[in-house]
């Protein structure tokens, strides 16, 4: 059994938002940091498989998103 403490992830968002007429159009990107939950249990080897959890996890991640809305 883990134990979670007080946060999972911290998450920093930049949006741009260009309306068209009906359709919206949207970039984005985020950047997510592990909190103390996710870096104490991450590469825990308590696991019993060998194999199961790799040392090269990181600790942060990133994404962009292209999202287009249409409204009617």
């Amino acid at each position: 059994v883990s134990y979670l403490r007080r946060s999972l992830f911290r998450e920093i968002d930049f949006k741009y938002s260009i309306p068209y007429r009906s359709v919206n159009f949207e970039l984005g990107y985020s950047l997510l940091f592990a909190g103390d939950a996710i870096r104490n249990r991450v590469n825990d080897n308590t696991i019993g498989a060998p194999g199961y959890f790799a040392n090269n996890v990181g600790k942060t991640a990133q994404f962009a998103y292209l999202m287009m809305t249409i409204s009617f």
